[in-house]
């Protein structure tokens, strides 16, 4: 069926019409209007209520006997609320295509005809021919610049005239409040998800620091109480390391927190990239001398990339650092590269002890806080690798890694090259 022809029928049916009582059309406008005035000022607990009491209204405000709010995600089309008398459940889920949504959601306009077997052109449309509703009004609801769905009122059976403007301009102003409410949730949510993940991030930390700030008041005791120089010294470098692991949990916490408390930005640049990692290796010589490994750059020098220098800078220096951590003596980390079609992919691969399989799709999330000693002994948080997969996220790519035990691990991601 021609959807040009479709459009210009629908358009028929998108006159005011006040009938041949003008006074009686007002009357019944007005009385609409109250009532959709002291629903839309109703407070609501819950998105369930809202749905629900708009639905009632708005049968009877268009007396049609079926009210719906779908949510169209792709060809679905889903029912997340109805009222009706007809066998409709929530849930249900049908072909957009079948749908006279389809129509609301491909014009992006609200659409209302009032006797569809009338009209040689609707007649033959695939919800009328396989349920033969007669009268339709849905309007679209938008979430964030997108269409989230419709909410639409329909009839078995015909209206004797047409839908007016005003009508439309009412389910309108139903499929504002109602995309206003879901997007108003969905910044709630975010803000509360948020707000929880900022506290657990504080409250792991703060359990993690016990043991370094613990360590380094028994040391301060301990330089107090010595009676020479020598024994002074002594304790000096195990101070050092209790300080070293409280600032690394205190660096990596707090970009977090920015991140996801909504203040992390980050500025693009093009920059060489092999020249950014060889300003950064200095910062790993003592660690990589301590385990006798090799860093290895197969980067060309002329190889640019547009990122955030200093953002990317840390996550190399986290993901480089984890490959120490968890390489054996003797290995080797490489850092490689794949051109690819606009970007470029960069591989961190190493030969050390690998990551079990179960413990793989956890890596990255922050409330997990996995950590494991290195070959090393070597202590963590468990937020470094979060931080890189957010640090990635923004640069609109994503950390995927590869690893066998006892063989080594390699993580990949891409750049804007």
């Amino acid at each position: 069926m021609d959807s040009i022809k479709i459009q210009e029928t629908y358009s028929k049916f998108s006159q005011p019409d006040v009938g041949d009582d003008p006074l009686a059309y007002y009357r019944e406008l007005t009385e609409n209007l109250k009532l959709l005035h002291s629903t839309i000022s109703s407070s609501f607990e819950n998105f369930e209520d809202l749905l629900s009491s708009y639905l009632k209204v708005g049968t009877k405000i268009f007396q049609l006997e079926t009210g719906i709010v779908s949510n169209i995600k792709g060809n679905i089309y889903e029912v997340i609320a109805v009222d009706s008398e007809l066998p409709i459940e929530n849930g249900a889920q049908l072909e957009l295509e079948t749908t006279y949504c389809r129509d609301v959601y491909h014009s992006q306009k609200t659409i209302a005809f009032p006797n569809v077997g009338a009209d040689n052109i609707l007649c033959q449309h695939p919800c009328y021919q396989s349920t033969n509703l007669e009268s339709y009004i849905s309007a679209p609801i938008w979430v964030d610049g997108e269409i989230f769905g419709t909410i639409n009122f329909s009839s078995m059976k015909k209206k004797d005239r047409m839908f007016s403007t005003d009508q439309k301009d009412i389910i309108d102003l139903m499929a504002k409040n109602v995309g206003d409410f879901i997007t108003k949730a969905k910044r709630t949510d975010q803000l509360m998800k948020a707000h929880q993940k900022i506290n657990f991030f504080i409250g792991t930390v703060a359990h993690d620091l016990r043991n370094p700030l613990g360590a380094m008041d028994s040391y301060v005791e301990l330089l107090q109480e010595a009676d020479s120089l020598d024994e002074v010294q002594g304790h000096l470098p195990q101070l050092q390391q209790c300080t070293q692991n409280a600032l690394k949990m205190v660096n990596e916490l707090l970009p977090l927190m920015s991140m996801k408390s909504g203040t992390f930005t980050i500025t693009p640049t093009r920059f060489a990239l092999k020249n950014l990692l060889e300003g950064d290796a200095g910062l790993f010589h003592s660690r990589l001398d301590e385990k006798n490994l090799e860093l290895v750059f197969n980067l060309p020098t002329s190889l640019t990339v547009c990122a955030d220098a200093d953002k990317l800078s840390r996550a190399f220096q986290n993901l480089i650092s984890n490959a120490i951590k968890f390489s054996n003596p003797g290995g080797k980390i490489v850092i490689d590269h794949k051109i690819l079609s606009g970007r470029v992919e960069i591989s961190v691969a190493d030969s050390g002890v690998g990551i079990p399989k179960e413990v793989i799709p956890k890596l990255f999330d922050e409330s997990s806080s996995i950590s494991t000693k290195g070959t090393g002994g070597e202590a963590g948080t468990g937020l470094g690798l979060p931080y890189v997969a957010e640090i990635l996220k923004a640069h609109n790519s994503e950390i995927r890694v590869e690893s066998e035990e006892g063989v080594g691990t390699t993580f990949r991601f891409d750049l804007a090259a």
